[in-house]
């Protein structure tokens, strides 16, 4: 089965490599697999998906007002977006009424 699997792999990889020197959206892809910091696509998913831990987090770990307070105070930064937005769009920013977010120490 691995034999199978590595032979039709080498196959792909072939038929790739052959596509690519005449068709430039093959050797496109071929770039973003090979290079994928450099030619992949700035992949903003993954910054969402950053953001919605951290805000899932917060909201496991916070009391519901509190939560609430970091939504809200996002929202007050953009014109037009309510908390809703936030709850969608899962975006982070400090909460001043946090206890110790004035102490020189940092902690929170």
């Amino acid at each position: 089965m691995e034999k199978a699997q590595a032979e039709s792999e080498s196959r792909d990889v072939a038929i790739i490599a052959k596509a690519a020197s005449d068709d430039w959206k093959a050797a496109a892809w071929r770039l973003e697999r090979k290079q994928p910091r450099r030619y992949g696509p700035r992949v903003a998913v993954s910054v969402q998906q950053e953001l919605d831990a951290v805000l899932d987090r917060l909201k496991k770990g916070l009391p519901p007002e509190w939560y609430e307070k970091v939504l809200e105070l996002m929202a007050a930064d953009i014109p037009g977006a309510g908390v809703g937005r936030w709850r969608r769009h899962r975006c982070l920013t400090a909460c001043a009424d946090w206890p110790g977010a004035g102490s020189s120490d940092g902690e929170r």
